[in-house]
């Protein structure tokens, strides 16, 4: 079963400014960035996929697909 996820930005920008709450696609000078989990975890493993190999992979001898499947599965458990 496939899940539907909601339509919903990557980030959001909150800004909290002279007691007023806005929320909003693009930053302001006073806003706070919330990233969605699940799009910042794939970031994550998209990063750990082209770079990891050259950073830490060799002295491991871990594949760089386990280490991602690995991460991914930390980052979602709850």
């Amino acid at each position: 079963m496939k899940v539907m996820k909601a339509n919903a930005p990557e980030k959001l920008y909150i800004d909290l400014f002279k007691g007023e709450f806005n929320v909003s696609r693009s930053p302001t000078n006073n806003s706070v960035e919330y990233a969605r989990t699940d799009a910042f975890i794939e970031k994550a493993c998209e990063w750990l996929k082209e770079n990891g190999g050259s950073y830490w992979m060799d002295d491991y001898d871990l594949p760089t697909d386990d280490l991602v499947s690995d991460f991914r599965d930390y980052m979602n458990e709850k």
